[in-house]
């Protein structure tokens, strides 16, 4: 029986699968790893750090603030897992009936506060990237102006 080759290389996957990879070490890896070198460390300052293994959880069965702080997480995820899930696919499922009038306008108010994020960053790079008058525009030109003066050319067309 003969084998069949395909036209992409092995290593194909690999190279689709980097970019998330080195995402996911730089974004939770790293600070996961960091949080964990933190708690075994005595920090003084920025500078003077004093590495003190455990020592650090040994007071934490006797502080009543650590108590509370795990019981006021522990209501916070009951009431995320017990009950804003249930009801939201509850909703869901509710507003997925065809006999419910004006169920588009319903949906639209319960996703709008979805919406509200990803417009509010939309807003503020159509300020920064604004062609006359946005903050990074601003900083390019004086760069430009800075490096052009530096250099002893007159003319810097970076605004038009």
């Amino acid at each position: 029986m003969k084998r069949k080759f395909s036209a992409e290389p092995r290593w194909m996957p690999y190279l689709f699968l980097a970019p998330f990879l080195v995402l996911f070490g730089v974004f939770m890896i790293y600070p996961l790893f960091q949080s964990v070198v933190l708690s075994t460390e005595q920090i003084f300052g920025p500078e003077f750090t004093e590495f003190v293994g455990l020592g650090n959880f040994r007071n934490l069965p006797g502080d009543p603030v650590f108590w509370i702080a795990l019981r006021n997480t522990f209501v916070f995820v009951s009431a995320a897992v017990l009950l804003q899930m249930p009801l939201s696919l509850g909703l869901a499922m509710l507003l997925n009936q065809p006999w419910i009038r004006g169920r588009a306008v319903f949906r639209l108010i319960f996703f709008s506060p979805a919406l509200v994020g990803a417009v509010f960053v939309g807003v503020m790079f159509s300020i920064i990237f604004e062609r006359r008058t946005g903050l990074l525009n601003i900083v390019l030109n004086r760069l430009v102006a800075s490096i052009s003066i530096f250099l002893g050319c007159r003319n810097t067309p970076w605004r038009r």
